[in-house]
């Protein structure tokens, strides 16, 4: 499950990447008209929404980016969700290796 997870948070990034240079890109020709790889700008739509489309997708890409570097190297795992089970007495009849993750804990 790990690498599942490690997967993820690297195609996370990425996409938070592509967002961020895509609407870089996109304001730069917003903003000079001339495009830098390919054409971004579309003529249908106007000009206050082809602004605020490229701002809501550079914004969201390095929002992702930034909190993705920023709390990347503070990430640990919590402890204190590992602690043991064990039911209530009212449930001592079901009370069982099986009721109880003592074992798999090693306590």
């Amino acid at each position: 499950m790990n690498h599942v997870s490690r997967l993820f948070s690297y195609l996370m990034v990425f996409a938070a990447l592509v967002m961020a240079v895509w609407g870089t890109l996109g304001f730069i020709e917003y903003f000079t008209g001339h495009a830098v790889l390919v054409p971004l700008q579309n003529a249908n739509f106007p000009s206050g929404t082809q602004f605020l489309h490229w701002l809501v997708i550079s914004v969201a890409g390095f929002t992702l980016l930034i909190g993705y570097i920023s709390t990347a190297k503070n990430v640990s795992s919590n402890k204190s969700l590992q602690r043991t089970f064990d039911p209530p007495r009212t449930f001592a009849v079901a009370k069982a290796r099986v009721a109880s993750n003592a074992a798999e804990l090693k306590r």
